[in-house]
């Protein structure tokens, strides 16, 4: 592979290590718990929902369970306690529940709604090892409808979740599954739970499934199902998996890292075309951020022989400060402009490079930029500057070049001494041509001595 796609590796975009899916999966876990709170709202205040809610399909699927009404007394204290964990009175909340918990007139109903309630105070606390046996206590009453058991059967699996315990999740999910109507999220779910236990192919299965029966809905897939998607194809090595859901990822939501791991994924892929338009396209929406995005966009560019654009990425990045003022990217940069036919600025990038350099090797190249625009005093200075520093790679070539321009600015005696000096590099083709140029210059200080003698 080349260097611009090793540049683009560099960025550590490409490779994204399990950890960091595991933490998504987690993550996302927590996130669908924040949903909880809304279902027990309607559990408190609307109590009557939670009997009637099951379909009658459904309902032939269990056997058929009396629910006894609320009470008036006990709803009105539920909703208070209610009210207070809503104000962040958790305190005050828990007593009136444990009031009511001790009430031994309680019918089963009452029972699992006050669990419930209490397990609720517990969540938004983010109590959740002590909010799973207060769901467990709703789930023992044998008058629960069916409508408050899918919900907390739902609210337990991601409560195992949270607390990374995904084969609990996956077993309680599976009971959820035998009595609710399947939905999206709870796939999505259930292949998140999959993928901690490292069963990387029910985990895809489960999520593909979420995204198809989302679909059927008309919507799209929501990032962090990708994302987790993402992760599991990762695991099997499936990479053409993860090139089409980083596709979907830059459609539907696109930010900088999946423009980065895409254009990645191309470029270990071999195709530096996507590769590239990839990359250019995250630049155009304005999503560079690192110093190593406008470099290695600059180098895929230069490699595509748009040498213009590359270097104007590269001026872009140092003039907001992104790009690092380094001698490698001031380097790249005046080899955009030297290819995209701009020696002045060429000339303007490589001597502040040389400035910064340890070594006289960019004095070299600046040098060799004024012999190509004929500025030969420059030149020379250049050159001088460069020998003088040091660490020069090819001396007989150097003194070859600086032997040139002194001959161009009329300086035969010098321009001698440094042929002399190409002579004896190891650098066998120029000395031999330094040999033949002091041969010449000899002559040519000969005849222009027998002119002057002349005219004497």
């Amino acid at each position: 592979m080349n260097s611009t796609v090793k540049q683009v590796e560099s960025l550590n975009l490409l490779k994204v290590k399990a950890a960091s899916f595991r933490r998504v999966a987690i993550l996302s876990g927590l996130l669908l718990i924040c949903s909880m709170a809304d279902t027990v709202v309607v559990a408190v205040f609307n109590p009557d929902a939670m009997i009637g809610a099951a379909s009658a399909q459904e309902q032939k699927k269990r056997k058929t369970v009396r629910t006894p009404a609320m009470r008036e007394a006990i709803y009105k204290k539920l909703a208070l306690a209610q009210e207070e964990s809503e104000a962040k009175k958790y305190d005050k909340a828990m007593s009136i529940l444990n009031d009511v918990k001790a009430d031994e007139s309680l019918n089963c109903y009452e029972i699992a709604m006050t669990w419930n309630i209490i397990a609720y105070v517990y969540t938004v606390q983010e109590k959740y090892n002590q909010a799973l046996p207060a769901y467990s206590n709703v789930l023992k009453q044998e008058c629960v409808p069916e409508a408050l058991e899918q919900q907390t059967l739902y609210a337990v699996s991601q409560l195992y979740l949270a607390t990374d315990k995904p084969k609990e999740a996956i077993k309680t999910l599976k009971q959820w599954f035998a009595i609710a109507p399947p939905n999206p999220q709870a796939y999505v779910l259930l292949g998140q739970c999959y993928y901690l236990t490292d069963d990387f192919k029910a985990s895809v299965r489960e999520v593909e499934k979420g995204i198809e029966l989302n679909k059927t809905h008309g919507a799209e897939p929501r990032e962090n199902w990708l994302l987790i998607l993402r992760a599991g194809y990762y695991e099997l090595g499936n990479m053409g998996k993860v090139t089409e859901i980083l596709e979907e990822l830059v459609r539907l939501y696109p930010k900088g890292d999946y423009f980065q791991q895409l254009s990645g994924m191309y470029g270990e892929q071999n195709k530096e075309t996507r590769q590239t338009l990839t990359l250019e396209a995250s630049y155009d929406g304005g999503y560079f951020k690192k110093s190593g995005e406008y470099v290695a966009l600059a180098s895929l560019l230069l490699n595509s022989e748009v040498p213009y654009k590359a270097a104007k990425v590269l001026e872009e990045g140092l003039k907001k400060k992104i790009v690092d003022e380094k001698i490698s990217n001031l380097k790249l940069l005046a080899q955009a402009y030297v290819m995209a036919q701009e020696p002045r600025e060429s000339i303007r990038v490589l001597k502040q490079a040389a400035k910064m350099s340890e070594d006289g090797e960019l004095y070299i190249h600046l040098g060799q930029s004024y012999m190509n625009l004929d500025e030969w005093t420059a030149c020379v200075s250049s050159l001088n500057q460069g020998l003088k520093k040091g660490g020069v790679k090819k001396l007989g070539a150097t003194y070859v070049s600086l032997g040139v321009c002194l001959y161009n600015v009329d300086d035969l005696d010098e321009a001698i001494e440094a042929f002399k000096k190409a002579t004896k590099t190891d650098d066998k083709r120029s000395a031999d041509f330094a040999r033949s140029w002091i041969e010449f210059l000899r002559s040519e200080k000969a005849r222009r001595q027998a002119i002057e003698a002349s005219l004497i």
